[in-house]
């Protein structure tokens, strides 16, 4: 029953681009908070807030590198208090300012060399296979 829960609150943070609060997924879940911590620490690797980090910053990528919206638009879009609450949870994601990675000249290039996101995207894909293998 646990892991079909995980995998309801993961669908829950991911549909809302990690928007959604912990202790509304908690709810939505029927699961505490301490539990929903303890299911993402335990089979997903981190912690569910840092989860929905990771979602957001991956979404504000897509939008300001695919759909063409501006830092702060993207920021604005996904619900960030400021701009300087996004440039800091972005940093701690991508491991360079928004304003620093998005003047180098090959964006997309660059989003394979940064180091912080080539060991996310190793994380993604161990998810991915972790997913496939417990609900598919």
């Amino acid at each position: 029953p646990g892991l079909n829960l995980l995998k309801k609150a993961i669908l829950k943070i991911t549909a809302s681009h990690g928007r959604v609060s912990i202790s509304n997924v908690s709810k939505s879940t029927n699961l505490n908070d301490r539990y929903l911590r303890k299911l993402f620490s335990t089979y997903v690797g981190i912690n569910p807030k840092r989860f929905g980090e990771i979602i957001r910053i991956r979404k504000a990528l897509t939008l300001i590198l695919y759909e063409k919206y501006s830092i702060s638009e993207a920021a604005f879009f996904l619900e960030y208090h400021d701009l300087a609450h996004f440039s800091h949870s972005f940093k701690r994601i991508i491991g360079a300012s928004p304003k620093h990675y998005f003047s180098e000249k090959n964006e997309i290039n660059h989003l394979f060399l940064t180091p912080n996101m080539q060991e996310e995207e190793k994380r993604e894909s161990d998810f991915r296979l972790w997913l496939k293998e417990m609900f598919l």
